[in-house]
Parts: structure tokens; sequence; C-alpha cells
């Protein structure tokens, strides 16, 4: 009897241990979290005092499909409003009717989903079990090389476009663990978000095969099932890219249709290489590349 009763007071303490301990956890996840956005918050800031740049013309401010009530239309069916990120461009649209062309909100709202996203890739990094997590989200965070997406409007469609696409890796991970096809039907709709904010998210699907295997260490046929419909959108995006591409740079007048397929190739591994470098060593970092000379 006597022993009973121990066994029982001792099962009663580890239950109050375990109660004491999930909010204790809680309570440091969220002051990570806050402390996560405050950093990134200070650190763009100055950021702030700017105003319109570059091609923010091309994409907003001059874009007349972004001042026209009827807009949205034009954006989602035409191949010549700006580039083709219609979802950027509609948020563009929606930000232009709610507050004009105020740049400092258009700069808080950027900065702010690039806030959202440090939280993302934390919760990411955790759910994958990766050491470091905070650390390694909140180096991104403030990086310099991701100054160019959080601190220039036009380039929301950076920011924007990978909001999706953690969203996407978080929904169908998600989906792995439970089975719960919700999950999945959020995969793919965040998928398609993303290819239509910017169509270099095309890589999604293999970037999403390749956290299966980090967390498996095989795949399954399963898988390879499930990515179709995601790399069977990435084909469709890229085609649309290319044809829309070709349009803007023949009307342009400019010969970067033309140029060889070596020089194309040898480009493409110089923006590569002057990228790593840039995200290792940031001194000095540009947003161009010098292009290359046939």
């Amino acid at each position: 009897m006597l022993c009973l009763r121990i066994v029982d007071m001792r099962a009663d303490i580890q239950g109050v241990e375990t109660v004491a301990v999930a909010p204790n956890r809680r309570v440091l996840l969220a002051a990570g979290v806050t402390a996560l956005v405050v950093l990134l918050f200070a650190t763009y800031w100055p950021s702030m005092r700017g105003g319109f740049l570059w091609d923010d013309d091309d994409h907003l401010t001059s874009n007349p499909a972004i001042g026209s009530a009827g807009g949205l239309s034009e954006i989602w069916s035409s191949l010549f409003i700006s580039r083709y990120y219609p979802l950027t461009l509609s948020t563009f649209w929606l930000e232009r009717h709610w507050w004009g062309l105020n740049p400092l909100a258009f700069r808080i709202a950027n900065v702010g989903i690039h806030a959202v996203n440090a939280v993302l890739l934390f919760a990411l990094l955790r759910r994958l079990r990766i050491p470091g997590a905070w650390m390694a989200a909140a180096i991104w965070a403030v990086h310099p090389v991701n100054v160019e997406s959080a601190a220039w409007i036009a380039e929301t469609k950076n920011t924007q476009s990978f909001l999706f696409f953690l969203v996407c890796l978080h929904g169908y991970l998600r989906y792995d663990e439970t089975r719960k096809a919700g999950w999945y039907v959020l995969a793919l709709l965040a998928c398609a978000a993303a290819f239509t904010s910017k169509p270099s998210t095309v890589t999604l699907p293999a970037i999403l095969l390749l956290l299966v295997w980090w967390r498996r260490g095989r795949w399954q046929w399963r898988d390879v099932w499930l990515a179709l419909p995601l790399f069977g959108m990435a084909v469709a995006m890229s085609v649309v890219t290319i044809v829309e591409q070709h349009r803007h740079i023949v009307g342009g007048g400019t010969n970067d249709w033309q140029q060889g397929l070596v020089t194309r190739f040898v480009g493409g591994r110089l923006g590569g290489v002057v990228l790593r470098g840039q995200t290792t060593r940031a001194r000095g970092a540009d947003v161009c590349v010098p292009p290359l000379a046939d």
C-alpha cells in the first residue's frame, strides 16, 4: 500500500513538472520569435526613410494597371503589364488602392513580410530538428544579401514568393506527418502562389523532395507522385516566363536573347559564384552582376 502511494506521488510530481515545462517552452519560443522580429525591424528601420527607386516605376508607380480600377484583369491576362508576376502585382494593386503612393507604407509592408519569413524559416528549421535554428534564422533575417529584397519595394516579389515557398514546405511536411489532405491542398495552393509571385521559385518541388529525403533518408514512389502536380505547375510557369521574357527583351531592342549558349552558361555560373561570394563576404555587394560580352 505504501509502495503504491509512493508511485502515485511520483506520477503526480512528474505530471506537474510536465505541465510546468510546457508553458516555459512556449514562453521561450514566444520570446525568441519576438526577439527575431525586433532585431529585423531595428536593422531595416533606416530604410524606411527611402522613396521609390529604379524599377519601382515599371512595377508600381507608372504602371497603368496598378492605378486602374479594373487593373486586376489586365494583370492576370496580359504578358505586357510589367513582368508576369501576377500575384505580386495584385498585391501592389491592393496596396495602391489602400494607401496610395506612400513609400513608407510599402516599405513597412515589405519588411513585415520579410519578418514573417524569418519566423517561418525559424519554425521550419525547428521542424527539421536542425541545431541553432534561431541563430540561423536571425543571421538570414539581417544578412546584407537580403537588403535588396527587404528594402526595395519592387522586390516585394522576392519576399512574397518566399513567404508562399515556406508555407508550401510547412504544409507538405505537415501532410507527411499527419496524412491529412488539407495540408497537401495548402501546399499546392501555396506552390501556385509562390510561382505567380515570382517564377524563379520553380525550384520549389525539387527542394521539397530534398527535405523529404533529409527527414527520412529515402524517397518513396508516393513522394514522387505527390510532387508531380507541383512539377507540372513549375513547367507551365517556366514556359510562360520564357515567352514573356522573350517578348520583353526582343521588344526592348536589346541583344540579350541573341547571346550564345556558352556565354549564357558561363554568365549563369558567374552569377552563382558572385552570389555565393556576397553571401559569405557581403562587403562591396551589388544588386547587379556585370554581363559578359560575346
